[in-house]
């Protein structure tokens, strides 16, 4: 009872959370489960109705530019060549924006900055940014049980630690805008399992602590 806490010291406001892993159930997936059928004939209609459209649309552009290629005597292969959809195949897939890879920007920037002769050492420096999601999942959380242990024995020393060899640190976490690149990545990937958080909630008991 004391690794996974009091329950009834819990303020969250969420019901279905497990009391051994602290697993919450998403709420979105709960009003599917609900509405499964309602949803579903609404979505395959939707879906229908969209993809009827989109043919329609596609073929009247077709005609029309075709029509208007052949009486100025165009070349057709030049006029394939064109994209005549409104979500490019180039750029898109099924009608959603390619995301590269971060990854793959690594090998341009190691071409662009030049290699220092004493990699091992540090440059000296007024001021430090750390990304915070970074640093949470490199620190494991040793033998912290709780979000606040983890806080006050892990991770503020480790910031502490680092203002030895700088006057200033900031940590930088992830904002996520509304009409952003990265929001409507968030977005596809769902939210998946949920854990609770809070000062009282036990934290994963090895490994990492937590991610999001």
């Amino acid at each position: 009872m004391e690794e996974m806490g009091n329950p009834f010291c819990d303020d969250s406001k969420d019901l279905l959370v497990l009391l051994d892993s602290r697993d919450m159930a998403n709420p979105a997936v709960i009003n599917t489960v609900r509405h499964i059928e309602k949803l579903g004939q609404e979505q395959q209609k939707s879906r229908t109705q969209l993809q009827v459209s989109s043919l329609r649309n596609d073929c009247f552009l077709f005609s029309r530019m075709l029509i208007a290629s052949q009486t100025r005597a165009g070349d057709l292969d030049e006029f394939f060549a064109h994209e005549n959809q409104a979500c490019p195949p180039a750029l898109s897939h099924m009608g959603n924006m390619r995301l590269g890879k971060v990854s793959d920007l690594v090998g341009c920037l190691e071409d662009r900055i030049p290699p220092r002769e004493n990699a091992a050492a540090s440059p000296p420096v007024e001021a430090m940014i750390l990304d915070g999601a970074a640093i949470v999942n490199m620190l494991a959380p040793g033998n912290a049980k709780t979000f606040s242990e983890y806080a006050s024995q892990v991770f503020l020393p480790y910031i502490i630690f680092q203002l030895q060899h700088t006057s200033r640190v900031d940590i930088v976490w992830d904002e996520y805008f509304p009409e952003s690149l990265k929001a409507d990545t968030k977005k596809k990937r769902g939210k998946g399992k949920r854990d609770e958080s809070n000062h009282l909630v036990p934290s994963l008991e090895t490994g990492r602590p937590f991610s999001t």
